[in-house]
């Protein structure tokens, strides 16, 4: 049985997030290539979770809330299904 995936599960230290959120698949892998990037070049220590709607973007901003509010940035597109970026 696949674990459910929660943002307690998806954190896997207590450090600094970024929150990507795109319904398309590569446009969410390519920022995350390139945050990583940067990441790197510059010594940073971020983890970046991803979100496909509206709805995952509330979901990880309302368990964060809890969770000392690790995000620190969120990077979504305007325009995706169910809810959007707005």
């Amino acid at each position: 049985m696949k674990a459910k995936k929660t943002f307690n599960n998806m954190i896997t230290q207590a450090k600094e997030i970024i929150l990507v959120v795109d319904d398309n698949q590569f446009i969410r892998y390519s920022i995350k290539y390139i945050l990583c990037e940067i990441f790197k070049e510059f010594k940073k220590d971020f983890q970046i979770l991803e979100g496909c709607d509206g709805i995952d973007t509330l979901k990880f901003i309302m368990d964060d809330q809890k969770n000392n509010n690790l995000i620190k940035c969120l990077i979504t597109d305007e325009l995706m299904e169910f809810v959007d970026g707005s």
